[in-house]
């Protein structure tokens, strides 16, 4: 039977204490060896956890570059009107989403210059001349960018341009909305 298997009293006197020194060593070495493992692997999850969260970050960084991207692309494609004033011509040219690039009337103009709006964010600016021109559009952006005045201010814009006349007559716009409360954004956006 193994040292290490044997009690201590089944040693014995004479060999007492090198069986003990042995055990004892074999206990520390057991201990040193399992603390080493439990070293290695908390290492090895460490190093694994840090390049999982590396790649995630390339990951989201290649996505808002390519958002960006895209984004900056779509922008530059925007229909630009003719008659630009050469008062505004220097900022239309600098910034493709600068106001004066579409078909906004000055009073709105200068109430949204107020507001402290210089130019339309870029899904309002991907979709102003669509909307203007009565197509269908469907857009899609995250919470806060604009997607409610996307489609309004080109459809108060035409409606300004030319106001429905007579009574009795069509609807001229339908704006549908899946919730209560985007409705009423809606709504409020059509008020401005």
């Amino acid at each position: 039977m193994p040292a290490s298997k044997r009690s201590l009293s089944e040693v014995d006197a004479t060999t007492q204490p090198e069986s003990v020194k042995k055990l004892k060593e074999e206990v520390i070495d057991g201990e040193k060896k399992a603390k080493k493992d439990k070293k290695d692997k908390t290492e090895k999850k460490d190093k694994k956890d840090k390049s999982e969260k590396s790649e995630k970050k390339e990951k989201k960084e290649k996505k808002s570059k390519k958002d960006k991207e895209t984004s900056s692309a779509a922008a530059s494609e925007v229909n630009t009107p003719e008659d630009t004033s050469s008062e505004t011509g220097s900022v239309a040219e600098s910034d493709p989403n600068a106001l004066e690039n579409f078909r906004i009337s000055q009073p709105t103009m200068d109430n949204m210059r107020a507001a402290g709006i210089k130019a339309l964010f870029p899904i309002q600016s991907m979709t102003f001349d669509h909307v203007y021109d009565g197509k269908d559009v469907i857009g899609q952006a995250k919470t806060g960018s604009g997607k409610t005045i996307s489609f309004g201010l080109p459809i108060i814009e035409k409606l300004l341009k030319n106001p429905p006349q007579g009574r009795g007559r069509p609807p001229v716009v339908i704006v549908m909305a899946p919730t209560r409360e985007l409705a009423k954004q809606v709504r409020f956006a059509s008020l401005l």
